[in-house]
């Protein structure tokens, strides 16, 4: 199982538990599907080269430079199915 991208940053004493606090408050007021690591940066916690290294550490893997970019699956905005796919794709006929 990957370790949650607050627990890995604590880990390394990039942050504090409390700066993982105040992220989550952040992020769960937001309403929106924000990513821990982008809150992080927004918040000025973290600078780009400790999430980066981070990330690597969470899985396991180290991009090159090539692919540090947008186009990463690091980087990638999450996707989530509309409702309407998901009612669709559970329902049985029969």
């Amino acid at each position: 199982m990957v370790k949650l991208i607050g627990k890995v940053l604590v880990e390394r004493g990039d942050i504090t538990g409390v700066d993982v606090s105040k992220a989550l408050v952040r992020q769960r007021s937001g309403g929106s599907a924000m990513r821990m690591g982008d809150i992080l940066l927004e918040m000025g916690l973290v600078k780009d080269e400790q999430l980066m290294a981070a990330l690597e550490e969470q899985h396991g893997s180290t991009p090159s430079r090539a692919t540090k970019s947008k186009d990463h699956p690091l980087f990638c905005e999450p996707t989530f199915p509309s409702p309407r796919s998901t009612e669709a794709a559970t329902k049985r006929t029969p």
